[in-house]
């Protein structure tokens, strides 16, 4: 009597955590259970800290700045989310699924990067949405690392699982404001440059949040039909997720002290 055959596709065990982090899906959790975590998690960071003049890394320019006078936006162009005014900062770790991602599309300031970047646009889990700040208005956190750093084999997909380790920035090039106004008039305003010494009140900046550049990633594929080993002709294929795993200390020029440091024209 002939023996019944195993499944061709079978659900492999969860993988265990390792030290870079739970690579697996976060579970599904109970509605008590998420709002019970809400305070620990924290609200956003505010994109208004961004500003110098808020004590931040990022220098926007004034209400009418155009040209050559633009350039501050990218003096520096990227400032730590933590402790803005200084270069260096203590790296952090992101988990989430990527939404969408492209290659190099053009449009990077040649001044701050050696080729354009390769950007991954990722929906956090619970437990890391505090790293999205007020100016991240689609809830999505943006990986950027230039494409000659990173290796395509290692880009990430739509639908994919991502662990990431890098530096925390805020985007000092893109502030979208919305202006304020100078105190005791209705003249509008970016900062105090722009009201004669007067205050300006009331302005609101949307510096988005990002990781730039990483300097680890992990990016885990679906999961899909995989011969994992293959000893005679009989190999059977297996459900497998299939993880691609780069590190490298080379974040082309947004990890290049010189261009991360502000200088005074």
């Amino acid at each position: 009597m002939s023996q019944p055959r195993e499944p061709l596709l079978t659900q492999p065990a969860s993988a265990p955590s390792v030290a870079f982090g739970d690579l697996r899906p976060e579970a599904d959790r109970e509605l008590e259970h998420r709002t019970a975590q809400t305070a620990a998690v924290g609200p956003r960071v505010d994109s208004n800290l961004a500003s110098v003049f808020n004590s931040g890394g990022c220098y926007p320019p004034t209400i009418d700045a155009q040209g050559l006078d633009q350039l501050i936006l990218v003096d520096p162009e990227w400032a730590p989310v933590v402790n803005g005014a200084t270069v260096a900062s203590e790296p952090i770790v992101i988990h989430g699924e990527v939404v969408d991602s492209h290659g190099d599309t053009g449009g990077d300031f040649p001044g701050t990067h050696v080729e354009n970047d390769q950007n991954s646009f990722v929906h956090l889990d619970f437990a890391d949405e505090g790293r999205l700040a007020t100016g991240n208005t689609d809830g999505l956190f943006d990986l950027e690392w230039e494409v000659g750093a990173l290796p395509d084999w290692a880009w990430a997909s739509a639908g994919d699982r991502i662990v990431a380790r890098g530096r925390w920035i805020f985007d000092c090039g893109h502030p979208d404001p919305v202006p304020g106004t100078c105190s005791g008039s209705s003249q509008p305003c970016l900062t105090v440059l722009d009201c004669g010494g007067a205050a300006c009140t009331g302005t609101i900046f949307n510096y988005r949040t990002e990781m730039h550049p990483p300097e680890a990633v992990a990016v885990l594929r679906p999961l899909r039909g995989q011969v994992i080993e293959q000893r005679d002709d009989d190999a059977r294929a297996q459900l497998a997720m299939r993880a691609d795993v780069f590190i490298s200390a080379f974040g082309g020029s947004a990890g290049d002290e010189c261009v991360l440091t502000h200088r005074d024209l």
